[in-house]
This record gives C-alpha cells, structure tokens and sequence, in this order.
C-alpha cells in the first residue's frame, strides 16, 4: 500500500519537477524496496502446502451407528 505512494510522488515529480527526479528516487527507494520484499515473502511463504493428515477417518455425517 505504500509502494503505491511513491510511485505516484515519483510520477508526479519526474512529470512537474523533473529537476528532483534524482533526489526524490534516492528518498524514495526503500519505499520501492518494500515490493520486492513483500514479493519475495508471498512467494516463499505461499509455496508451502499444508500437509495432508495421515490417517483418515470415516464420515458419518453427525449419526452414530451401533
């Protein structure tokens, strides 16, 4: 959520003030750093798929029988 905001102030600012361009990217990269991180975060931690239960048991819907 707060990448969207520096790309927006880098936009706005190579558009209107492009002499600041450089020193609004050096102000602005950690912020833009964020996304690779979180990136990196869904792809390792998404990946894991949960381990399915070794022993089964049988359905009986709620009823007992006996």
């Amino acid at each position: 959520m707060i990448n969207c905001f520096g790309y927006v102030a880098l936009s706005v600012t190579a558009l209107f003030f492009p002499e600041y361009y450089e020193a609004a990217f050096k102000w602005a990269q950690p912020v833009l750093f964020g996304e690779l991180a979180i990136m990196l975060w869904l792809l390792i931690k998404g990946a894991k798929v949960p381990a399915a239960p070794s022993t089964l048991q049988p359905a009986t819907g709620g009823l007992a029988f006996r």
